[in-house]
């Protein structure tokens, strides 16, 4: 197969023997002749309320080897919402007109949820704070003997319960990883 692009460089012609083809280009798409693939270079849509400095962040990130760890919540109290799923994993972008960041879960994943850029009040990366909105704070938490027998230990999240467990410690565990200083539960 042949590639040629018009002198514009705004359209390509493939030729297959002789099946010849004419296809527009849009300004936002470029093609990468070694790999044969089609490249989205639209910028990125971003809610209007995202700060700069969550965009620049992220975007560094973005197709890159390093696994980050998001905790959303409230950007104008700074209040955490303590999300334990689908906070952690590498930084991707959607397709299509209006290009998305997603968070891709491993490696040998092909895609990822849409990321809520306008409700991150912190990322870590390797236990290292990259970013943290100025009145960031989680609720208070308490690990106590729990209120049922078939269970060890419960936790509390400012006085309501938000988890049990079955086994000593793992509540410990849970409230590290809640809090930020280990990435596993």
């Amino acid at each position: 197969m042949r590639i040629k692009f018009d002198s514009d460089n705004r359209c390509v012609i493939i030729d297959r023997k002789e099946f010849y083809t004419l296809y527009s280009i849009p300004d936002y798409l470029s093609i990468d002749i070694d790999s044969k693939t089609w490249i989205n270079t639209y910028p990125i849509d971003y809610n209007p309320e995202t700060p700069e400095e969550v965009k620049q962040i992220l975007e560094s990130r973005l197709h890159k080897d390093k696994r980050i760890r998001l905790f959303f919540g409230d950007i104008q109290t700074g209040k955490d919402w303590e999300e334990e799923f689908d906070t952690m994993g590498y930084i991707g972008k959607s397709t299509g007109w209006k290009p998305i960041l997603i968070l891709v879960n491993n490696k040998r994943s092909t895609g990822g949820g849409g990321i809520l850029t306008h409700c991150i009040v912190k990322i870590t990366e390797n236990g290292r704070v990259l970013y943290q909105n100025k009145n960031y704070h989680q609720s208070k938490h308490e690990i106590q003997p729990s209120d049922l027998s078939e269970y060890a230990e419960m936790v509390l999240f400012d006085g309501d319960i938000q988890a049990r467990f079955v086994k000593p410690g793992q509540g410990k565990r849970y409230v590290d990883f809640i809090e930020g200083k280990r990435n596993n539960k």
